[in-house]
């Protein structure tokens, strides 16, 4: 349930939300208070399915503790970078640890007031949590990050967003996990095992590995024809108007929208934050197919990160 306190023009809503058992489960100002210009203001959204280490919150807390120390400006420190916690429902029986993970995810964010936690009802895949996760986002301007991909570079986020509001063909710009090189979702050629429909299809390279520098921040962003859900920012628009509309809930994102963005750049608009060749800036700790051990393949990677005090 959602309950609002009435509020000024200038008061944030106080939310509230009760799981199917009535328990809290989260709170937030989900408004960004002084949002003077659009690209300052974006919403984090955090998604999470169950997981062979529940009801350990250490991928997520590593998540948490690579925005604050990776991103910049410092999400903890800027009450216009609201952060939602998305969790997909559980299905029955087959994650027995998954309320209790709900009670220590509250735990990991006591005190933060700009941490929303919410929890959809019944079973929606990716497609279908962001889908419920939308409904509490009040900004122009989305951070998409998965609960076992954190940052391990600095990512000037706000000036990503800057760049895709003074740039329209920025429509989708992807945080890659690998370096970014002609290879994998970057290679269209490449036969997938997603859908037979898919393998069959054959598109031309020449979308991949332009560069475009920003004017104004210097950024440079690589063309690609691939989209892929690990971490990316976009727009809310986006999401509801294409992706969402393509997406049944249920359905993988990435079979979809991976048959359509090579042959509709102009719509899908993807790109890759940094220049050719560039290196990683997300890690990939595998949480669905390593459970705990992905906590320990990263320790010296992420040894680094540490939470900001604020």
């Amino acid at each position: 349930r959602r309950r609002d306190t009435p509020g000024g023009s200038n008061v944030a809503p106080f939310v509230l939300l009760e799981d199917a058992n009535h328990s809290v489960v989260g709170h937030t100002n989900l408004i960004p208070m002084n949002c003077e210009i659009e690209s300052q203001c974006y919403t984090i959204i955090v998604t999470s399915s169950p997981l062979p280490s529940d009801p350990s919150t250490v991928f997520l807390s590593t998540v948490l503790k690579s925005l604050y120390y990776k991103l910049r400006p410092n999400p903890a420190k800027d009450a216009n970078a609201p952060i939602i916690f998305a969790f997909d429902a559980c299905r029955e029986e087959s994650c027995p640890h998954y309320d209790e993970l709900m009670v220590m995810v509250k735990k990991l964010v006591v005190g933060r007031d700009n941490v929303l936690i919410v929890r959809r009802r019944t079973p929606g895949h990716l497609a279908g949590n962001l889908r419920h996760a939308m409904d509490f986002v009040n900004t122009k301007f989305l951070l998409v990050v998965q609960n076992d991909l954190p940052f391990i570079r600095d990512v000037p986020i706000t000036k990503v967003f800057q760049d895709m509001d003074r740039n329209s063909v920025l429509k989708f710009v992807r945080f890659n996990h690998r370096n970014t090189e002609h290879v994998n979702v970057e290679n269209m050629d490449l036969r997938y095992r997603y859908s037979k429909k898919h393998a069959e299809l054959k598109y031309p390279n020449n979308t991949f590995g332009v560069e475009l520098v920003s004017d104004v921040t210097n950024n440079v962003y690589t063309r690609t024809p691939g989209w892929s859900d690990r971490n990316h920012a976009t727009t809310v628009d986006y999401y509801r108007d294409l992706v969402l509309k393509k997406v049944p809930d249920g359905t993988f994102m990435e079979r979809v929208l991976r048959t359509l963005s090579p042959t509709s750049p102009e719509i899908y608009g993807t790109w890759i934050f940094g220049p050719l060749g560039d290196a990683p800036y997300i890690g990939d700790m595998d949480g669905r197919l390593q459970g705990m051990r992905s906590d320990e393949r990263f320790q010296s990677m992420l040894s680094g990160l540490a939470m900001e005090s604020h």
